[in-house]
Parts: C-alpha cells; structure tokens; sequence
C-alpha cells in the first residue's frame, strides 16, 4: 500500500521542485484567461453608447429631446440615461421602430438599432 502523504504530495503539486517549465505554463495559462475574462466583461468594449462622455452639467433635458425627435414626427415611447446617453425607444416618422441612443449634451444620435421590418408600427388612430 502507498504512503496516503506521497499520494497527496503527487497530486498537490503536479510538477518537481526542480522544474520550473511546468509552472511558466500555468502562469501563461492563467494570464491568458485573466486577459480574456477582462476582455468578455469589459463595459466599455465596442458600445455604441461609450462616445457619450459629457458631463452631467452640460446635459440637456429629456423634454428638450423628446420636442426635437417630436418634430421630426418621431413618436417617444420612452427617454432613458443609460450609460452617459439617452436612450430612446421610439417609432420613426417612416413607422421604423427604433432604439437609438444620443448625446446628452448635443442631442445627435450616436448609436441606433432597428427592426429592419420597415413596416408602420405606429396606430394613427
């Protein structure tokens, strides 16, 4: 029967004393999932919203938005910040229902996703 302390021994420390190669790998392995883990939760990584960098005081307000996109026959669901922009969920003047996002203090759009449907969402009832 083995000595259950040499077992232990052997599966705690997979690797000699005298080899170091066994433990560069490790390392390499590790930074390699440290650089890849940072790079899948980075918050700011490839974000339409990210360019949206004004500070609070130079914000305009949401209502101020909500007439501008109103005048351009936009109908505003709804106006959120959402990450240092304004998020919007809104139908179009074409009918296209659209989820933008604008700066703060400029009120240009800087990111939008819509349905690609081109359809008229809008009821004008």
């Amino acid at each position: 029967m083995e000595n259950p302390r040499a077992v232990q021994r052997i599966v705690s420390r997979p690797c000699s004393n005298a080899s170091t190669s066994c433990h560069r790998g490790t390392h390499v392995k590790s930074t390699i999932l440290t650089v890849l883990l940072l790079l899948a939760f980075d918050p700011g990584s490839a974000r339409a919203d990210s360019r949206c960098r004004a500070p609070l005081a130079d914000w305009q307000p949401r209502d101020a938005l909500q007439r501008k996109l109103e005048a351009e026959g936009w109908v505003v669901e709804t106006i959120r910040a959402h990450d240092g922009c304004y998020r919007v969920r809104a139908v179009t003047a074409s009918g296209q229902r659209m989820d933008a996002h604008f700066d703060p203090a400029t009120l240009d759009m800087v990111g939008r996703k819509g349905d690609g449907r081109g359809s008229d969402l809008r009821d004008d009832d």
